[in-house]
């Protein structure tokens, strides 16, 4: 929950005294923008303002609150996805979602792919190289939103994945890959079980998850 400023200041008896004109035009427009408003007095309480307190139907909730979704991206929802994206020390880490969709396009018989909603609110993206003919499932791409980590969106919509690449013919593992460094996703894939290989590909550390 994020405060703003404060939207206007009402001194001396005027604001002791409840709906003046000023006061219902306040508070009037700070519902209809969907904030919530609230009193604000000094030490002396001379001055009485509202404050206007922007919230969030998504970062308002605990995180175990959120019912997490992997759905599919179509026409309708694509423009949200493409506008998420990761810090901008996280880059180097990983493609952008439109990089990630144009190589999904050109990728059909291998790419499954799917954005990742918090409630109605889409926080996040992945892909799998699925490819049951060779038993082979590889995490391509996954990110959360840089506004939405830290809260186990990813944790919980990992674990999801891995619920449906369990249910692929001869699937014995997931297999992904990760640049190392400073703020790599490594640690992260770790504490949901995948271990390095020791392989390296394309100057990325290799990591498998044993089902």
């Amino acid at each position: 929950m994020r405060e703003l400023k404060y939207s206007t200041v009402l001194r001396g008896n005027q604001a002791n005294i409840p709906g003046t004109h000023q006061q219902q035009n306040l508070w009037k427009w700070c519902f209809g923008a969907s904030l919530s408003c609230k009193n604000v007095t000094d030490a002396t309480n001379t001055t009485i303002g509202l404050s206007m307190v922007e919230h969030n139907p998504v970062t308002d909730k605990a995180p175990s609150e959120a019912t997490i979704a992997l759905r599919e991206i179509t026409k309708e929802n694509l423009s949200d996805i493409l506008k998420l994206k990761v810090g901008n020390h996280q880059q180097q880490f990983v493609a952008s979602n439109a990089v990630s969709i144009a190589q999904a396009h050109f990728s059909q018989e291998v790419a499954w792919f799917r954005a990742i909603y918090a409630d109605e609110v889409p926080v996040g993206f992945l892909m799998l190289e699925d490819d049951p003919d060779n038993a082979s499932y590889y995490l391509w791409r996954f990110m959360i939103d840089e506004r939405f980590q830290k809260r186990g969106f990813g944790k919980r919509a990992l674990k999801l994945l891995i619920e449906h690449v369990k249910t692929r013919p001869g699937v014995t593992a997931l297999l992904t890959s990760c640049v190392p460094g400073e703020g790599s996703p490594g640690k992260f894939y770790e504490k949901v079980g995948f271990m390095y290989t020791g392989h390296v590909e394309d100057e990325e550390l290799v990591m498998r998850l044993e089902f």
